[in-house]
């Protein structure tokens, strides 16, 4: 028997072996003579000479797919002359994900071409310097599948940013083939990706592109009005937001729409220019996947061919729901319109959760200004927002299904029901980024006595979650800063390692898109001021922001953000002219 154990052994041994040699082939077709002749003779320890040649290649000009392959082995591929098996079992599949993405090149399959060459870190400007094939019925699929990935769970701004400026890009170049539906739709969803990105000149420019269509269909008008009222939000001008999404609600509630194609409309806030237009070097250029807080479900509106009354209502819905949020930044009262939202909603899930999120961050941002009404504000929609994001035990069937969150009256009671929410959160694999954001700013706010040292540590693992390991994303960096402050706080206002790991972290995504944009006045700048602002002031460094304060000062007045900048001059801190959910 043992002898038999020993044979089967050393037949997967040889099994294994012939495969170990079939990727390594498999990888000697894509390389050059000289390249293997690099790979055969390249111990480890020769490393970053091997980079270093890698370097000098890139130097040269080459075709995409020499490109893709060259980054494909700065992974750190090619540096073992034999390899593991689970390495070389990735290297067939990403061998094997290049070759669909130079397929999906040839085929003009857009968005999975785009999609490979974002995985491979290939800047924007490099594609923009391609040739790249055009095929009009490609190009307007790609289209339609960008607007669908728009409006998904969890979506990947980043990628879909990405293949926006591609698709943008190749719209520019052969714009007599392109469809003017398709251009107004790709135009709809790039105002989406830059909104989320805090991108608030580029969001105007595509808006005023958008909004110049005498044949835009009238909700699609309504949606994009929608959606560009984040954009005046992150510009710190509530007030346009206001007027464009009041608009919106008296022709809804006229019921005034013509269904399919209408006149244009008259804009709220026309004449308004662009402070930053985009620009041909305003563009992407390399793989940013910086995001802001607004789900951009808000605002679709669906084919201009297909309306029906169903997607009425859920236009009415998220024109109430995005009218909310801006009375918020405008120092007025939301619920109302939130209240409205969600009864049109009704059972719809996905825009309910998005609504109570709102309403969430709302009851953080009551609390600085009425304690009692955010705390019954909170307790009314938290059992059901949560619900929706957590794996729940039994504690929480109980309240959430069982006993209205009017019962849960007892400091106890709500003790029991905060300290199951942190072991749920801790039993997590996988957040959705905004729920997690959420789930955090509730901690810091009304359950910071419930913190327990597992969820402390957990807290302090997410500098290292794969899931935010990559994510050059606003939402992520704002997630990094409230742990480390909870852990600050935690810690008896003491900076602990792990509180300033969290620190370092969101910092050095803000430093890193910093670099890419010098000089760019915009929201998610803003956010990295008070980011670093509030970890100088845990450092005792008041100084630095002395230093900081004044240029911010400066640079609100030279960009024209006018109530910034009065702001500042009135000696306001940043968190008290960032409220609400850029906080």
């Amino acid at each position: 028997m043992e002898k038999y154990d020993r044979n089967e052994r050393e037949s997967e041994q040889i099994t294994a072996q012939n495969e170990d040699n079939a990727s390594l082939l498999l990888l000697y077709d894509l390389l050059s003579p000289e390249e293997r002749r690099v790979m055969e003779g390249m111990p480890l320890e020769y490393q970053d000479a091997w980079k270093k040649w890698m370097e000098e290649q890139h130097k040269q000009p080459m075709s995409l797919q020499r490109e893709l392959l060259l980054r494909f082995f700065q992974t750190g591929m090619a540096h073992s002359r034999y390899g593991q098996r689970v390495a070389l079992q990735r290297a067939r599949q990403e061998l094997s994900e290049i070759r669909a993405c130079m397929t999906a090149y040839a085929a003009c399959d857009y968005n999975r071409f785009y999609e490979g060459a974002y995985r491979y870190l290939i800047p924007l400007a490099r594609l923009q310097r391609e040739d790249i094939p055009f095929a009009d019925n490609r190009w307007h699929e790609a289209v339609e599948q960008l607007e669908t990935a728009l409006v998904q769970n969890d979506i990947a701004y980043g990628l879909c940013t990405y293949q926006f400026h591609g698709l943008y890009d190749l719209q520019r170049r052969y714009a007599g083939r392109c469809r003017r539906t398709d251009v107004q739709s790709l135009l709809y969803s790039g105002i989406a990706c830059a909104t989320h990105k805090g991108e608030t000149g580029e969001a105007l420019s595509l808006y005023e592109q958008l909004s110049g269509m005498e044949d835009l269909p009238r909700l699609r008008r309504i949606g994009m009005r929608n959606r560009i009222a984040a954009a005046y939000e992150d510009r710190l001008e509530p007030e346009q937001a206001v007027v464009l999404l009041m608009q919106n609600v008296a022709e809804l509630e006229g019921n005034n729409i013509e269904y399919g194609r209408g006149k244009p409309l008259n804009e709220a806030g026309a004449g308004i220019q662009p402070h930053h237009p985009m620009a041909e070097n305003d563009r992407t250029e390399s793989v940013d996947q910086a995001g802001t807080e607004r789900d951009s479900s808000y605002g679709v509106c669906g084919s201009p061919e297909a309306v029906d009354g169903t997607e009425y209502e859920k236009m009415k819905g998220r024109t109430y729901s995005c009218l909310g949020t801006a009375l918020i930044f405008a120092g007025r009262s939301p619920e109302d319109y939130y209240e409205k939202a969600l009864e049109v909603f009704g059972t719809d899930e996905g825009n309910r959760h998005i609504t109570l999120a709102h309403l969430l961050h709302y009851s953080v941002h009551l609390r600085q200004s009425d304690e009692v009404a955010a705390r019954q504000l909170f307790w009314t929609y938290a059992p059901e927002f949560f619900q929706g994001c957590l794996d729940w035990s039994g504690l929480f069937q109980s309240v959430g299904q069982e006993v209205s969150p009017e019962e849960v009256a007892s400091e106890s009671a709500r003790q029991e029901y905060a300290t199951e929410m942190m072991a749920s959160a801790i039993r997590q694999k996988r957040w959705n980024a905004y729920d997690l954001w959420v789930f955090l700013k509730c901690v810091s706010a009304f359950w910071m006595e419930a913190v327990t040292p597992e969820l402390a540590d957990w807290l302090a693992s997410l500098t290292s979650a794969v899931y935010l390991q990559d994510a050059n994303r606003l939402v992520y960096w704002h997630i990094l800063r409230i742990a480390g402050k909870i852990l600050y706080v935690y810690q008896g206002n003491q900076l602990s390692r792990q509180a300033a790991d969290c620190y370092e972290a969101a910092l050095e995504g803000y430093r890193q898109r910093a670099e890419q944009y010098p000089g760019r006045l915009d929201l998610v700048t803003l956010t990295g001021y008070a980011t670093i602002m509030e970890y100088n002031h845990f450092l005792g460094l008041e100084a630095d922001n002395s230093r900081l304060y004044a240029g911010l000062k400066r640079q609100a007045a030279e960009c024209g953000w006018i109530r910034l900048s009065e702001g500042l001059e009135k000696g306001k801190s940043l968190d008290e002219i960032l409220v609400f959910e850029h906080a």
